[in-house]
């Protein structure tokens, strides 16, 4: 299945954001539970031609801080990595 992101997610140090590395750019959308946050990207349209990308950096807001949830993937509902800022 195509990611994405490239390398990992990191929390900023407040834990109430989380930025990345994504292909092409676009949004992040949060959905925020006690146990989890489900990111899901939606990418940016391509115009006809377009072959590659560059890598944008793109970043979401939580309502809480990050603390202990796990963060997934909004679409594969794998586990995303993670790291401090």
């Amino acid at each position: 299945m195509q990611t994405w992101l490239y390398g990992p997610l990191v929390v900023a140090a407040d834990g109430l954001t989380l930025s990345g590395r994504f292909e092409c750019g676009g949004s992040l959308e949060a959905v925020e539970t006690n146990d989890q946050v489900t990111l899901t990207f939606i990418a940016a349209a391509v115009g006809a031609g377009g072959l590659s990308c560059a890598l944008v950096p793109l970043r979401v807001g939580l309502h809480h801080p990050l603390g202990s949830r796990a963060v997934v993937d909004g679409v594969t509902h794998q586990r995303l990595a993670v790291r401090s800022s």
